[in-house]
């Protein structure tokens, strides 16, 4: 029996041996992946209590997004029925024109016809709006103590001082138990209606009050369950109206939060249990609507279930045993591509290293033979190497100039949008046609090179966008001769170096502002363009690294905060010998100047 065994287990490890790798990785994803795989489907109800969480957070935005948009509009609402009343002429007519101008045969169709503005203004129901208008001695003619009150029954009570002293026209306050006996309105909306002859002037008083038992059901409908709240309240942070199972040491936390965290998720902890909260202001008035719920522990939910835990247990056992037999299966595997990934490794650097022969059937064995076989083509791959190298350095030559910085065109259109969303048309008009301009500035028609005054007018374009970027906290002067704008330089050489200046030197101040200079000169025969800044500057060593970096070839490569200049500098050594390049100049503190040097050419 030992024997059948033993002869089995060798045929079966041949087999599997000089199968392909195909069959071998099929074989360890079935160990590794799909038996861990069947067992974590019996996890799906654990995942649940976070899909419950997600859910939790989802509907407590909507809900409080809901909430403060029907606030808002009802708002709205009131302020636009207030307008309505201020301007409508049969009120205008009986509390805003004097007595002695009043036709009194007409005065009961013009009371009836300001009660019809009324009934439509109360029509609205927002909240079960009630209104109540409180008119001086000489108007007690219209008062029917339904609707027109007179003002001697309110006129020692705080809110009505308030209203009648003060120059606004309007004003929301907090109802205290001095007018318990008006009206059960958590709140209310009070206009003090003017003499047209004297502002300051009182003539009447409208007060809006609503319904407490309708203000306390929409925020019950906006709670998710659970330990859930919301609640409105005044700048000091004392409540109006709430409904709410949220302890009050919470509500005085939330009651707390600095206007700064406005318009966001807060999180706050009491008595160890998590809760997550926002506040906003309600849109016309001093309120601050609060939104609060307690976040489900979902850690808790999981292991409070003896079921979960056991399925856990076996998924972790189940899936190190499946680890350790693909960790053994992988090692034998990886020792041979290892070896042939060292025969690539030498040949890549010129060393011819055979590999050994093998008796392998599979993807591996072949990949050795094929290895063997194209060590013979070292020659032509040199050959070849050498000429796709030429070809590759015309081909970054070409893409050195087409470099621009993504987060430049980034910015800019999100600036765009920032105006555009703001309503400042004329802003966004001059940004798009600066950005038109300085592609196609950029395009440059195919040429390699441009002249200086083409180069200046693409860096103005830039620069211009920069300062309504940064608010024109960063200056820039140009300071370049006449005689030298019909120059040929590289295009797209002096830009990349302004946009330098920028981000390493000035917006790494602590104003973020300063100044860009940009000079040209004739030195003999070269032709010198500075960009010197005001920035933050570099340390000697700092400069000192810079230098070396621009000597190293190997440097010059796709990292690094200074790789435009990199890359500049090697075009102009490229084109013009080593004669050319860039300078540096720069004191830590003081700024930074580096200076572009070629051959005059026109």
């Amino acid at each position: 029996m030992k024997s059948v065994l033993h002869k089995g287990f060798r045929w079966l490890f041949s087999k599997v041996r000089d199968s392909r790798l195909k069959t071998k990785m099929t074989l360890l994803v079935l160990l590794s992946v799909f038996v861990p795989l069947l067992v974590s489907t019996a996890l799906f109800n654990s995942f649940s209590a976070e899909n419950i969480s997600r859910s939790q957070e989802q509907n407590a935005q909507n809900a409080y997004s809901q909430l403060l948009d029907l606030f808002s509009t009802r708002v709205d609402v009131v302020q636009q029925d207030i307008c309505l009343l201020l301007q409508d002429a049969n009120v205008r007519a009986l509390l805003q024109s004097p007595v002695a101008n009043w036709d009194f045969q007409k005065l009961p169709h013009d009371k009836a016809m300001m009660n019809t503005t009324f009934d439509y203004v109360l029509n609205e129901k927002i909240w079960n709006m009630s209104m109540k208008v409180y008119v001086p001695l000489e108007r007690n003619i219209l008062t029917d103590n339904r609707r027109i009150f007179p003002a001697r029954q309110v006129e020692n009570m705080d809110w009505y001082k308030k209203v009648v002293s003060e120059p606004y026209k309007k004003d929301w306050i907090v109802n205290d138990s001095e007018v318990s006996f008006l009206t059960d309105s958590p709140f209310s909306c009070v206009v003090r209606v003017c003499d047209p002859a004297s502002i300051l002037s009182t003539v009447s008083v409208i007060r809006f009050d609503f319904s407490a038992a309708n203000i306390q059901q929409t925020l019950e409908q906006s709670l998710i369950g659970g330990e859930c709240g919301a609640f409105l309240m005044t700048r000091d942070g004392e409540q109006i109206v709430g409904a709410k199972t949220l302890p009050e040491s919470l509500v005085r936390q939330i009651s707390e939060t600095h206007v700064s965290k406005f318009g966001q998720w807060m999180t706050f902890e009491d008595s160890g249990n998590h809760y997550v909260a926002r506040v906003e202001t309600v849109a016309s008035t001093p309120w601050r609507l609060a939104y609060a719920y307690r976040v489900m522990d979902v850690g808790k939910l999981i292991f409070s279930n003896r079921q979960w835990l056991v399925i856990i247990a076996i998924t972790l056992l189940l899936g190190m045993a499946a680890t350790i037999g693909a960790l053994a299966f992988t090692k034998n595997m990886t020792e041979k591509v290892a070896m042939v990934s060292d025969g690539m490794t030498a040949l890549k650097d010129g060393e011819l290293k055979p590999l050994p022969r093998t008796r392998r059937q599979d993807e591996i064995g072949m990949l050795i033979e094929s290895y063997n076989y194209l060590s013979d083509e070292l020659v032509m791959l040199k050959n070849a190497q050498k000429l796709a190298a030429e070809s590759q350095k015309h081909a970054e030559m070409v893409a050195l100039q087409a470099q621009i910085n993504p987060h430049f065109l980034y910015n800019t259109l999100e600036m765009i949008n920032y105006y555009a969303m703001v309503g400042d048309a004329k802003q966004v008009e001059r940004i798009v046609i600066l950005l038109s301009r300085f592609y196609k500035r950029c395009l440059n028609h195919g040429n390699e090179y441009a002249t200086v005054r083409d180069e200046l007018e693409l860096t103005r374009f830039y620069c211009e966008i920069q300062q309504i970027r940064n608010e024109d906290r960063i200056q820039f002067v140009f300071d370049v001769p006449e005689e030298m704008m019909q120059s040929l330089v590289p295009h797209l050489i002096l830009q990349p170096l302004v946009e330098n200046a920028i981000h390493h030197g000035i917006l790494k101040k602590p104003d973020r502002s300063g100044t860009v200079r940009v000079t040209g000169k004739y030195d003999g025969d070269a032709l010198c363009i500075t960009v010197q800044d005001d920035g933050v500057g570099m340390t000697p060593e700092r400069l000192k690294q810079l230098w070396e970096e621009l000597e190293d070839v190997k440097a010059n490569e796709e990292s690094g905060s200074h790789y435009a200049l990199r890359n500049i500098n090697a075009r102009l050594v490229s084109l013009y010998g080593p004669g050319a390049g860039l300078s540096y100049e720069s004191a830590e503190g003081e700024g930074t100047a580096i200076t572009i040097r070629l051959p005059v050419r026109t």
